[in-house]
């Protein structure tokens, strides 16, 4: 189940701007040593370098060249998270870290990028802003960032879709779709079926509804596996006690 935000995650581009992020006790001998142009410009537009603040400094013909990136003490993991949205479209690259930032930084600025520019587009007939995107960053676990991205957008979508088109059959349908894009077993226990398999208050509390409650099954991966097993609350049409 592809989303498409994992698009603001590209390969390799020889044209993409550098950023350069840095830890703020290293900016004062960093910025000391680059060109007065550069200086210059930091000074005029009063760069800190605090979490997620960002200077963009032009080249010698007035475009884009290169991007500061301040990472205050070095251990936001989600500094990047803004990126996708406030930087001018285009491709970047994070060209050089200056300081000691976390060890996997290159994972979390990845995922923090694609994060950032989600949106809710399901209602929209105009198509979603272009994003700036970025190289995936060297040494970044894609594997990793893959599979968190497409997960936390599904559950974005989920939680954002309005309770009218978000009943229980539709959570049933999303489930079966994850079900069959990662090749696992998917059962379900429905309506009247649930007092018959013992879960009554699964079926007290949702049995008013015109989409009836229904337990969901979802198993994946080798049956001698070690277990895991995750219990959830799907709520539809409840708060949940959230108040």
């Amino acid at each position: 189940m592809k989303t498409p935000f994992l698009s603001l995650l590209v390969d390799a581009d020889s044209a993409a701007t550098p950023i350069t992020a840095i830890v703020a006790e290293r900016f004062d001998a960093w910025a000391a040593a680059q060109p007065g142009r550069v200086r210059a410009w930091l000074d005029a537009t009063g760069f800190k370098p605090d979490p997620g603040a960002v200077a963009v400094v032009p080249d010698e013909a007035g475009k884009i060249g290169h991007v500061i990136l301040g990472l205050g003490r070095g251990d936001d993991p989600w500094v990047t998270g803004g990126l996708a949205k406030t930087l001018p479209k285009g491709v970047y690259a994070l060209a050089d870290v200056v300081g000691q930032p976390p060890a996997d930084f290159a994972s979390w600025a990845a995922l923090a990028w694609a994060l950032g520019g989600y949106a809710f587009t399901r209602y929209k007939s105009e198509p979603t802003p272009e994003r700036a995107r970025l190289v995936w960053p060297e040494g970044s676990d894609k594997a990793y960032v893959t599979c968190a991205v497409e997960a936390a957008c599904l559950s974005r979508d989920l939680v954002n879709t309005p309770a009218a088109d978000m009943l229980p059959d539709h959570l049933e349908q999303a489930a079966r779709d994850l079900a069959t894009a990662h090749d696992a077993s998917f059962t379900v226990t429905t309506g009247d079926e649930l007092l018959r398999a013992n879960y009554p208050m699964i079926h007290a509390v949702g049995r008013a509804s015109a989409s009836a409650p229904r337990l969901l099954d979802l198993k994946w991966g080798r049956a001698s596996a070690p277990k895991v097993t995750l219990v959830g609350k799907g709520v539809c049409f409840d708060t949940g006690g959230l108040d």
